[in-house]
């Protein structure tokens, strides 16, 4: 049993040490089901041109954006519609029966899409996929409820890297055993990603203990008085003796959380401070990286007269591959050192200033030339190293920042809010980003409205979004501890 005893730098922990191992596996056993989560999303978006290409759909992969955009927002529509559902279902049934139901039926669904030999049946699959998919809501939820304070940050570090080394892997991974079956081309990709999926429920089945608070553990912060409140007549044998008529205001009863409706529960979680704010931001970084890992791949796969590189799915895989290394080095090391030093809102102010120019430059590797395909190489792997290592300062800080904000009986449904209205964007996201380029290019429009234009829009809904950063509010001027549901009435405009 882990025991506090006060310090001279605060509170410190004493636990033994095989407490210690067993929180430290934990930790990392969800850094690699949420690395799961992130690979079985993107393995196939390395072969999905081709995958276009095969369903004799388009003759070119140029022309694939527009049904590769469709494919690839399949999944996001299918989370969207169950999202909400399942911050629901594990805040009632448990965060580990939530977590072995979603794993186990991902990676049937995943070997399922592996079978495909039509167009339409793959896009089932990975409807339903996303539908069964609760993995980003119960991995945030658990983040916070199995690490202690004093592990948090080397905590949000370690889950953080590996879920983002599956954004740069799944690519590969699909791309690696892309063909290995003749009779089932995208099986064997399909295979791999399962086959982690599987190991991952055995050993979530072993190590992880149910965390949903019990109720009668749980401290409310305060009295949660709905919106209309209403005037009360109140008996007058009750209240006075004599005959007149006396009407007083009663402020309406203060429901408990569990008691509400699903529409009092959502508007009481969209009124703690910060909290919407939040949601939007997250929403965005989710939009972002539907947008790129749909938009890169189409984009240097098209011919390059149409204002593409001409890559085949391998050299896209080694793009993503070569991020690999230096991104966990980078990660690991760095991240914990900037946030101690600087703070979250400084990490998510500097991650998303660093996506403008990212956005802005990444398309020229085109001015390279036809047959530059090293130095494009070159170019795409550095600024889309810049992107994840703002992608991951920005969702390390969101993380901390939005479990912070809310109770531990409330985290799986803000969690669920959450990515229902992430999953809206990134529904959108694959469509907006395939259609345009897709359009652009055919068309061959003028600079601005060529290639470059939906790169160039995704500034400008960066710009939209730090706008937004900077109207969070905190309790201290360094702005180091922002004001959520046990701050409220002390905070800094």
């Amino acid at each position: 049993m882990a025991k506090t005893t006060p310090g001279s730098e605060g509170t410190k922990v004493q636990r033994s040490k095989s407490e210690t191992r067993l929180i430290m596996i934990r930790i990392v056993l969800l850094s690699f089901i949420l690395f799961f989560n992130s690979t079985s999303t993107t393995y196939l978006y390395s072969f999905l041109p081709d995958m276009m290409v095969n369903f004799k759909l388009v003759a070119t992969t140029t022309e694939s954006g527009k049904w590769a955009a469709w494919m690839a927002s399949g999944f996001f529509f299918g989370r969207f519609a169950s999202a909400s559902l399942w911050g629901i279902f594990i805040d009632k049934y448990g965060r580990k029966t939530g977590l072995l139901l979603v794993l186990s039926s991902v990676s049937v669904l995943t070997i399922l899409f592996g079978l495909s030999s039509n167009y339409y049946f793959a896009l089932f699959v990975r409807i339903i996929t996303g539908f069964c998919n609760g993995l980003s809501i119960i991995g945030k939820t658990l983040s916070t409820e199995i690490c202690p304070d004093d592990l948090k940050s080397w905590s949000i570090s370690v889950t953080n890297t590996i879920w983002a080394l599956g954004m740069t892997i799944g690519p590969f991974i699909g791309s690696h055993f892309y063909m290995k079956i003749e009779a089932f081309p995208y099986l064997a990709s399909a295979l791999a990603v399962a086959s982690l999926g599987a190991i991952l429920f055995v050993l979530s089945y072993k190590y992880f203990d149910e965390t949903l608070p019990n109720p009668s553990q749980i401290a409310v912060p305060a009295p949660i008085a709905l919106p209309d409140k209403g005037f009360q007549k109140l008996d007058e044998s009750e209240d006075r003796a004599d005959s007149e008529d006396v009407t007083v205001e009663v402020p309406t009863r203060a429901k408990a959380f569990s008691e509400m409706t699903k529409k009092e529960q959502l508007n009481y979680i969209l009124n703690i401070p910060n909290i919407s704010k939040l949601i939007f931001i997250f929403g965005i970084n989710t939009f972002y990286a539907a947008v790129i890992g749909e938009l890169i791949p189409f984009w240097v796969a098209a011919k390059y007269e149409d204002g593409g590189l001409d890559f085949n799915y391998k050299d896209i895989s080694h793009i993503y591959l070569y991020l690999t290394v230096p991104q966990l080095v980078l990660q690991v090391f760095l991240y914990p050192v900037i946030q101690k030093g600087r703070g979250d809102f400084w990490l998510l102010s500097v991650g998303h200033l660093a996506h403008i120019p990212m956005f802005f430059f990444i398309p020229y590797a085109h001015w390279f030339g036809e047959a530059a395909i090293t130095p494009q190489k070159v170019w795409i792997i550095f600024w889309l190293f810049i992107r994840n290592m703002a992608s991951f300062m920005n969702f390390s800080s969101l993380q901390r920042f939005t479990n912070d904000a809310i109770s531990g009986d409330k985290r799986g449904k803000l969690n669920g809010f959450q990515v229902t209205f992430s999953s809206c964007l990134q529904v959108a996201g694959p469509i907006l980003g395939g259609w345009l380029l897709s359009m652009s290019m055919e068309k061959n429009y003028i600079y601005p409205f060529n290639y470059h234009f939906v790169f160039l829009l995704m500034v400008a809904v960066t710009i939209g979004v730090i706008s937004v950063i900077y109207k969070l509010k905190f309790i201290d001027n360094e702005k180091k501890k922002l004001m959520g549901e046990s701050s409220q009435g002390n905070w800094v405009k």
